[in-house]
């Protein structure tokens, strides 16, 4: 095995003489070597491995793997491990005969570590043999970084979005069966965000947070506000309690025209007779109306506040009875007090009157 071995090795080393003959370069101990191990050594005495090539002179090439039939429309070559002009890399190029960049093939391992892959006019394909895309990944892709997830500078699909994300089926970012997708646009009458339902019904059309939604600014709803329900049937639904520092209801109509000379203030004895039948106040909804429909909080305000300002007239007038009848008293008193001072002086002339004829 090792005289196989051996012959091998020789037979590489004779091959390998005299392509360096025929490049014209020196065969010397020192361009070929062949150890007692069986390492081969081109450019250095002391081969480390089967194969070892060293080249110290700048913008030589370590490795260069050619076609070099000129008669072809390309040429296919491979260069490794290069210094000076080029740089320390691993590339594959495919260059035309005639220096059309356009038809320019180039795949770079950089010695910092970088990939550089530039296909002129073609696409990439990983996991898959047959990409659409510049680069086309059938699987998963991941992007991390302390400073976010994933960094673009420029657009990831071209078209109207900046960024686009939906499935090859066209599915499951809608609800269900219905198509949808996120696009982050930057478009003339359109916002930063806008969330697409492809099938054109508001029911595609949403955006699930599962933790929290914090917004620096304005923001324009045009349907429905739903917390708490998912089927909101008002501008802004909630179930459950709503706590504000502050509510300002802008209101067309406030109830003044009660204080016009004009307004019908019903007398309170009809006010009376109203609520004995209803049982409830007149021009107010009754309580088996609220639980079924609710209550315009808005249009409960004016209401009770036209109450306040009838009820307000009604005190007025109570006052002014009770003014009148103040007055009547004070004069019944005032008549009552000279109709004792009399009497006591009719009384004194009596008596006095009682005496003179007892005397006689």
């Amino acid at each position: 095995m090792k005289s196989l071995r051996g012959m091998s090795c020789a037979l590489i080393a004779v091959a390998l003489i005299l392509c360096i003959q025929q490049m014209g370069l020196a065969a010397d101990t020192d361009a070929l070597v062949v150890t007692e191990s069986g390492n081969v050594g081109i450019g250095t005495p002391n081969p480390g491995s089967k194969l070892h090539i060293n080249s110290t002179t700048d913008g030589i090439f370590g490795l260069w793997l050619s076609r070099s039939n000129v008669s072809a429309d390309h040429n296919s070559w491979v260069i490794w491990n290069m210094d000076g002009t080029y740089g320390n890399d691993f590339e594959i190029y495919q260059y035309p005969l005639d220096g059309n960049p356009t038809c320019f093939q180039r795949f770079e391992i950089q010695d910092n570590g970088n990939t550089i892959l530039v296909p002129q006019g073609g696409n990439v394909g990983i996991g898959t043999t047959t990409p659409e895309y510049k680069l086309d990944v059938a699987g998963y892709v991941r992007a991390s970084g302390w400073n976010g997830s994933l960094s673009v500078l420029g657009d990831i699909r071209a078209g109207n979005s900046d960024i686009y994300f939906t499935k090859v089926d066209h599915y499951h970012s809608g609800i269900g069966n219905t198509p949808g997708h996120a696009a982050i646009e930057n478009a003339a009458n359109y916002g930063a965000l806008m969330i697409l339902g492809r099938a054109g019904t508001s029911n595609g059309r949403y955006v699930r947070l599962w933790d929290y939604l914090q917004v620096n600014g304005s923001m324009d709803i045009t349907g429905n506000v739903g917390i708490g329900t998912a089927a909101p049937q008002y501008k802004l639904d909630v179930a459950g309690a709503i706590r504000a520092d502050q509510l300002i209801l802008p209101q067309p109509i406030y109830p003044e025209y009660v204080f016009e000379e004009d307004y019908d203030l019903k007398p309170l004895e009809e006010v009376e007779a109203y609520i004995r039948e209803h049982k409830h106040l007149p021009d107010i909804p009754p309580a088996k109306q609220v639980m079924e429909q609710g209550l315009s909080v808005s249009d409960m305000m004016v209401k009770q506040m036209q109450k306040i300002e009838e009820l307000t007239l009604y005190m007025i007038d109570l006052k002014k009875s009770n003014e009148s009848l103040v007055k009547e008293n004070k004069r019944l008193s005032e008549a009552s007090e000279l109709a004792k001072q009399a009497n006591k002086k009719f009384e004194e002339r009596l008596a006095r009157l009682e005496t003179t004829l007892a005397i006689k």
